[in-house]
């Protein structure tokens, strides 16, 4: 349990940096969010609305997971230095953004950002 609490403070604490440290954006349905075929140049962090982390076989799209509010897309990505996200909006959805050389910067200075970075599953390392 202690092991779980701690995991919930280094996420709060990655979605806390990417509220004050990003801007606001919207996604209308359907909309593209993070695609598999390229590493994305931002992170997102839902706060209205939900997206569908999804895979792509052939020309058929199958849902992995639907994702809501406080989830974080991209970051799994970044952090491997392999895009393995593909994400679409699938209600209207508010987020936050930050970019990828933001997200370096804290990296490499927020030593607390680093060890959550660094202990963070995201959902698709999850599936």
């Amino acid at each position: 349990m202690e092991t779980q609490d701690q995991n919930i403070k280094e996420i709060s604490y990655i979605t806390e940096i990417i509220k004050k440290r990003g801007e606001k954006v919207r996604f209308k349905i359907g909309q593209s969010i993070c695609d598999s075929s390229y590493l994305p140049g931002y992170i997102f962090l839902i706060e209205s609305g939900t997206a569908r982390l999804i895979e792509t076989e052939g020309e058929q799209l199958t849902t992995l997971k639907k994702l809501g509010k406080e989830s974080i897309i991209g970051l799994s990505s970044i952090l491997r230095g392999l895009s393995c996200e593909n994400a679409r909006a699938s209600t209207e959805l508010i987020g936050w953004r930050i970019d990828d050389l933001n997200l370096k910067l804290i990296y490499e200075k927020d030593k607390r950002f680093y060890n959550a970075c660094n202990q963070y599953l995201g959902d698709i390392e999850l599936i």
